[in-house]
């Protein structure tokens, strides 16, 4: 069993990490602890090739951490971030 440097995972230590934050659904583990930390925030993928989240529509971030601003073809309609 290898163990592997940080940004590393799997049984030989080849595939890469990706970001982690807090789930977007994750269920509380008690009455006072919510959104646990995980890979992509729950709202992507891996590529264990390059260790970036491939995030779902409406998402982003290095970690798909945050949701997009409404309004197309210009976020927020121009008027906000």
């Amino acid at each position: 069993r290898c163990d592997c440097q940080e940004g590393r995972r799997g049984p030989d230590c080849s595939l890469m990490s990706c970001p982690r934050g807090k789930s977007w659904f994750s269920f509380p583990a008690s009455s006072d602890a919510a959104h646990a930390t995980a890979e992509c925030s729950d709202m992507g993928i891996c590529d264990s090739d390059t260790g970036a989240c491939h995030c779902a529509d409406g998402y982003h971030g290095g970690a798909c951490e945050y949701m997009m601003c409404p309004g197309e073809p210009q976020e927020c309609n121009g008027n906000g971030r």
